[in-house]
């Protein structure tokens, strides 16, 4: 059964792969490439995609409620996904 959810799940990124953890449409997860200073660096160069993944979606990622309990979004599915990712990152 499909959930009508969309998780991103790599990205490629200044020439590298990137795999990101999570599903769904929970925070929680990271990326699994980098440590340390190249985390650091990593983060200050591609701040700008991310936040521009954020503002521009016209999705909407909701926490849970009465009638969902998980997180669930309104919108795109995909707009849904590059928010998380955002805040992933």
């Amino acid at each position: 059964m499909t959930k009508n959810e969309m998780t991103v799940r790599n990205i490629f990124l200044g020439g590298k792969v990137y795999e990101i953890t999570g599903s769904g449409y929970d925070a929680q997860g990271s990326r699994s490439r980098g440590e340390g200073r190249e985390n650091e660096i990593f983060l200050q160069s591609w701040k700008h995609f991310f936040l521009g993944c954020f503002l521009n979606a016209h999705a909407k990622v909701n926490p849970p409620d009465a009638e969902h309990f998980l997180r669930y979004a309104i919108g795109d599915p995909t707009e849904a996904a590059l928010i998380v990712l955002a805040k992933k990152a």
